[in-house]
């Protein structure tokens, strides 16, 4: 192997790629952002965010190159919204059947638990019977829905 030159640079050039080491790491002039070897994960691991570089190439010749940002490795879990299905006030249902369909629909429901929120919807005018994430919030929301109770829209909790 022949000493760097001056400026560090060791080239060399094939016919199809041709490949650039600067300060011992490869460069692909052509395919930068896109070489795969070891040497350079590690060195664009280490460039900063959109930093610009200038090549030597044989015969005096040198290449700009931009490199685009790099893309955040590390992972952020976002959890997933909750919904409020919320059961509303109406002369139309007994106090019998809003129990009765808060036991059948809403998993977990005791049927203490059940009247209590029947009473919560006669006094108050609606009560919260669920929260959870949205896909089985709609489903409770139908199933109540369809039972004929009057249902207030979705809301996230």
């Amino acid at each position: 192997m022949k000493a760097p030159p001056v400026g560090g640079h060791l080239t060399r050039q094939t016919a199809i790629s041709p490949i650039v080491k600067t300060s011992g790491v490869c460069q692909n002039i052509y395919k930068l952002s896109q070489c795969n070897c070891i040497l350079c994960i590690q060195e664009n691991s280490s460039m900063s965010l959109g930093m610009s570089m200038s090549i030597s190439v044989e015969g005096g010749r040198s290449a700009s190159a931009t490199v685009a940002p790099k893309r955040s490795s590390q992972v952020v879990n976002k959890p997933y919204p909750n919904y409020k299905v919320i059961v509303l006030n109406d002369d139309v249902n007994t106090f019998e059947h809003v129990a009765e369909c808060l036991q059948k629909y809403i998993p977990g429901m005791t049927s203490d638990r059940a009247w209590e929120l029947t009473y919560q919807v006669h006094n108050e005018g609606q009560a919260t019977v669920w929260v959870g994430p949205l896909e089985q919030a709609e489903l409770y929301h139908q199933q109540l829905s369809r039972a004929g109770l009057t249902m207030a829209p979705l809301e996230k909790a």
